[in-house]
């Protein structure tokens, strides 16, 4: 599509939009006198208060509260998976944070709301509202609810919590933690900050054991695995209350984390009666520096009666260093490491969003505006492999690379209730961007436009019954890393492809909720269909040098991703228990695409066939005693290369438990047990020296993993 063609194509949908939204004001405003005491949408809008915060004493900040509402922990992200195939948002606009406080988004990526609830204390929450119908202020890719918590005016008084905490380590030693956050008002400014180092120790234990075709012993490796993370990090949110009676709201972030894993083995050979012996000691170590900073703010100011102007915005700043260094085969007399490969990443994202909202009447609006971002890679990698006992640099294909997207979305949003029970968001969005990349092979420059329509509907058959259908046209955010070369953990290389194209998919979902009596939870079936363009994935991408190269390209033809979901929010008030909830859902997936290595239809790299995640909850305020259980299981999946096939044929499933108790008077002791059931991580490798295209299985690998039982304790208390 040409420019001019697509600038008629953007001009004439606004202006169907601005029409359709002129006329149908006219008769929605005539009813408005009648409806103006029914923007709270009482049917739709979950309100949870002083009453309920009273139920549960112990809690500290506003993160403790939303972990038990029933269904809220899992609106706010906390730690289950929604099961979507999406892989990067792009900007504002396709956010997917679906939490507000005092009904306005939080203009950051790293700085999330989940961290921000930990900061605000509970005697600065007024009340928490889960919506189930639309927010003029936030739309996200999903027919999930929102969670917006609302502030307490004119609190005098600052507070804050602590947090203390520890992880056993298998050899006796502790690795210890602490966290520190405090909100109070000075003047005018209302402010909630934060300080934390985490640090977490893990260790597994692994076997890998090769065969070949004919199942014949060639080699084992055992070894173990230990990681040890250091965080440090420092955020706050700012809310300036403006005489104007506007809010400027800013947040910040500063994080920097260091990653070591390091991992000794041994490696072992059959002897000429099949029994193992050891040959020799395996050594590998990566070290990671990953220092990050942002900083974001957001301002909304009244135009007239029904005119709002907002405006957003985010700066980012990553930088990723990595250090891997191998020895297969230790020998004391020869020093030299098999390979070494120095990986440097710096990125930058800088995001701004302007808009203006007419309110044509209550639960009706239009929202005009543009986004405008600027993203930012430079990576660069140094390789080098020993040949004949010398460290020698491996040549690649655009080992160094600064990659430059501009891009602008402008976007029309209509907020419509219909009638009492029917409510439609439809949304039009157009994309410019430009993305350039330099290397040492040149330059090379491209242009994208893409239209994204959508629409979401939801009809309240009910105050208990809500059905929803929604269809989107998405446009995932490109890897930058994929343009340029890079090593896995398997030490191959993937080399970086220039002529990358975002990925692009039509979504359909419809969904089906019913809220229980006595707010004892939800019941929600889901169904959901992804027709996917473009799919990246690991393509064949042959060199001179290596005929079975590849590299992240888009896969030619149609690919699908579905999904049927339930989920179950209880609380369970039948057994005069309201304190006890389960939260979960179960997941049945089915994806297909052809593989761009022998042209048959397969599954897409690393979808599970199922998930099920089960969360449970049970708080006995009168004894100060807290205790829970999680569960989560995955299914098999599989995860295709040029030369392997990478299966996991066994279903994976964790189990923690936890429980908390107060020792004194505000002070919370919680002992955790993860993975109590040392669950097997492994997978099979099946080995093809020509290409699996050629069906000849040359060798397996069969990998056995496991992390152990891990025991982690804390202490918390507010000042």
């Amino acid at each position: 599509m040409s420019d001019k063609n697509f600038n008629n194509l953007r001009q004439l949908v606004l202006t169907t939009v601005s029409s359709v939204a002129l006329m149908v004001s006219q008769p929605l405003l005539a009813q408005s006198n009648d409806q103006q005491g029914d923007t709270n949408v009482a049917d739709t809008t979950l309100v949870y208060g002083a009453d309920y915060f009273k139920e549960y004493p112990s809690a500290q900040n506003a993160w403790d509260i939303v972990k038990r509402i029933p269904g809220a922990e899992q609106i706010a992200g906390g730690g289950q998976r929604q099961g979507g195939y999406e892989q990067n948002s792009r900007g504002f606009s396709s956010n997917d944070d679906r939490v507000l406080i005092n009904g306005k988004r939080i203009s950051g990526k790293q700085n999330n709301s989940r961290d921000a609830l930990q900061r605000i204390t509970m005697d600065r929450v007024e009340r928490i509202e889960i919506i189930r119908g639309s927010s003029p202020d936030i739309k996200v890719s999903s027919q999930e609810a929102l969670l917006n918590v609302v502030l307490k005016e004119g609190v005098s008084t600052g507070s804050g919590t602590w947090t203390v905490e520890g992880r056993y380590l298998e050899d006796g030693r502790v690795r210890v933690g602490a966290e520190v956050s405090y909100g109070d008002s000075l003047g005018p400014v209302d402010y909630f900050i934060s300080a934390e180092r985490r640090t977490r120790h893990l260790t597994f234990d692994q076997i890998d054991t090769i065969y070949d075709a004919n199942e014949n012993l060639l080699e084992e490796l055992r070894e173990e695995e230990i990681r040890e993370r250091f965080n440090h990090k420092v955020s706050a949110n700012l809310i300036f209350n403006l005489d104007s009676g506007d809010q400027l709201r800013l947040n910040g972030l500063y994080e920097d984390g260091s990653n070591e894993v390091t991992t000794p083995g041994m490696l072992y050979f059959p002897d000429a009666d099949g029994n193992l012996q050891l040959a020799a000691d395996a050594l590998r170590v990566e070290d990671t520096h990953e220092p990050q900073w942002e900083v974001g703010g957001d301002w909304e100011t009244s135009l007239s009666d029904n005119w709002t102007f907002k405006i957003l915005a985010l700066y980012t700043n990553r930088v990723d260093d990595k250090v891997t260094r191998e020895d297969g085969n230790i020998d004391p007399n020869d020093p030299t490491l098999d390979f070494i490969f120095d990986q440097d990443e710096k990125a930058t994202e800088a995001i701004s969003r302007g808009s203006v909202t007419w309110n044509i009447a209550p639960g009706r609006s239009l929202e005009l505006g543009t986004e405008v971002a600027q993203n930012k890679l430079k990576t660069a990698l140094d390789y080098q492999e020993n040949e004949g006992g010398v460290l020698v640099p491996v040549v690649l294909d655009e080992p160094t690379k600064e990659i430059k997207e501009f891009r602008d979305e402008s976007f029309a949003n209509l907020s419509l209730k219909l009638t009492d029970k029917l409510s439609v968001d439809t949304s039009a969005v157009f994309e410019y961007s430009k993305i350039t990349q330099n290397s040492d092979l040149g330059q090379n420059s491209r242009k994208f436009q893409y239209f994204k329509p959508s629409i979401d509907g939801r009809y309240n058959i009910s105050t208990s019954d809500q059905f929803q259908l929604s269809v989107r046209r998405t446009v995932e955010q490109l890897n930058f890393g994929d343009f340029a070369s890079s090593v896995t953990r398997d030490d191959e290389v993937i080399l970086g492809n220039q002529n990358l194209v975002p990925e692009k998919q039509w979504q359909f979902e419809a969904a089906y909720e019913h809220r229980l009596d006595q707010d004892a939870g939800r019941v929600k079936l889901s169904v959901r269909h992804d027709e996917v363009d473009d799919r990246v994935t690991n393509i064949p991408f042959p060199t001179q040098g290596d005929p079975l190269a590849t590299a992240k390209g888009n896969i030619e033809g149609r690919a699908y991703y579905r999904r049927y979901r339930l989920d179950g929010n209880l609380r369970m008030v039948w057994f005069d228990m309201p304190q006890f909830v389960i939260n979960g859902h179960i997941e049945v997936r089915d994806t297909g695409v052809d593989s761009p290595f022998t042209g048959e239809r397969v599954i897409m790299d690393y979808r599970d066939t199922y998930q099920l995640r089960v969360n449970a909850r049970h708080d006995i305020t009168e004894w100060g005693f807290s205790y829970g259980v999680r569960y989560d299981r995955d299914g098999p999946t599989k995860y295709y290369q040029i030369d392997e096939i990478i299966r996991v044929p066994f279903d994976r499933s964790r189990l923690d438990i936890w429980a908390e108790y107060n020792i004194y008077s505000d002070w919370i002791l919680r002992l955790h047990l993860e993975n109590v059931l040392d669950s097997k991580e492994g997978r099979i490798r099946d080995l093809y020296d020509a290409g699996i295209a050629s069906g000849v299985l040359t060798g397996q690998e069969y990998r056995d993993r496991r992390g152990g039982i891990r025991l982690l304790y804390s202490l918390r208390g507010t000042f």
